[in-house]
């Protein structure tokens, strides 16, 4: 990855430069980031700024400390080799020897991928050009992140302090055998990126299950209806009590709730607790026959059935010299 100091804009480059050596029968590639000044016909020179490096995975996402990552990134790929003495630290800090320290730093360093064309696939070429029989690259099945662990921790290089055997359980594997998608047949061969999450299961009961609406009615729950409403300062107050339950009964889901009160008005709250009685007051400007209409959509957008109460709102009429 790399910055343009003249567009100050950080470009990714998803080609890279590759020198090739031709003579007899060896055909080996070196890939490595450019170092050169490119200069667009026609446009001032663009300085490019190294900004991340990244060769073979097992140098700098393992052995190379994460305060150190923004120094090595910005390291030229022949100059790498200075961080060898913080891989072997890493290395020998788990009790494992300075010699097998010195073996894989010797391939692994300068930390540039070579791949000689010429050679068959070797498992574990990822690891190192030597450690693949001179073929340097891998093939999409080998399991880098096992092969890594066990060239650290296992015996397949060096058995004094090893921790556990090749590609074995504890520490030797992840213990994830294969891609969770085949590879294709064909460039770029490599499995479509997943894009979604995978489905989970439903915390507040069955799936596809609605909240359900219970017990509308008005407070005091008086009835028969109609309801005789007290008048205040000219209006007439009433209450409807209800509660909204989950599909498996808990309350541990809040739903968006409606409350139509017929008379062109509606209450809606920001959350309602699922299994909690609520109390809905309302004032109505007049007498007269309302139809309350209650609705309740859970989090996840599953709609209970509406729940509907015919209210008869009478009284006397307020005496206007002392309605306030």
């Amino acid at each position: 990855m790399w910055n343009t100091s003249t567009s100050r804009a950080t470009v990714a480059l998803a080609a890279l430069t590759v020198t090739a050596a031709c003579g007899g029968d060896q055909r080996s590639v070196g890939v490595t980031g450019p170092a050169a000044d490119h200069t667009p016909t026609g446009r001032a020179p663009v300085v490019y700024e190294q900004i991340e490096f990244l060769g073979n995975p097992l140098v700098s996402e393992v052995t190379i400390a994460k305060a150190n990552h923004e120094a090595y990134n910005k390291t030229q790929p022949y100059n790498t080799a200075t961080f060898l003495p913080q891989s072997a630290a890493f290395i020998t800090s788990f009790g494992r020897p300075l010699s097998l320290a010195q073996t894989l730093g010797g391939v692994l360093y300068p930390d540039i991928l070579i791949v000689d064309t010429s050679k068959d696939p070797a498992t574990a070429g990822w690891l190192s050009w030597a450690l693949a029989g001179g073929w340097g690259g891998r093939k999409l099945a080998d399991d880098v992140v096992d092969v890594g662990l066990s060239a650290i921790f296992s015996s397949l290089l060096e058995k004094e302090g090893a921790k556990c055997a090749p590609f074995d359980l504890p520490l030797c594997t992840d213990n994830i055998a294969a891609n969770d998608r085949e590879f294709a047949t064909t460039f770029p061969y490599l499995a479509a990126p997943n894009t979604a999450l995978p489905a989970r299961p439903d915390p507040d009961g069955p799936a596809n299950a609605a909240p359900v609406i219970n017990g509308l009615r008005p407070d005091p729950a008086s009835g028969p209806y109609p309801v005789t409403a007290k008048s205040c300062g000219g209006r007439f107050t009433v209450c409807v009590r209800f509660q909204v339950t989950d599909a498996d009964g808990s309350s541990d889901t809040p739903a968006k709730v409606v409350v139509d009160w017929g008379d062109g008005t509606s209450w809606a709250p920001n959350s309602v607790p699922m299994a909690t009685p609520l109390l809905a007051p309302h004032d109505y400007a007049r007498p007269g026959t309302y139809t309350v209409r209650v609705t309740a959509t859970d989090r996840r957008g599953a709609a209970a059935t509406p729940v509907t109460l015919t209210l008869q709102v009478t009284g006397a009429a307020p005496d206007p010299r002392r309605a306030s």
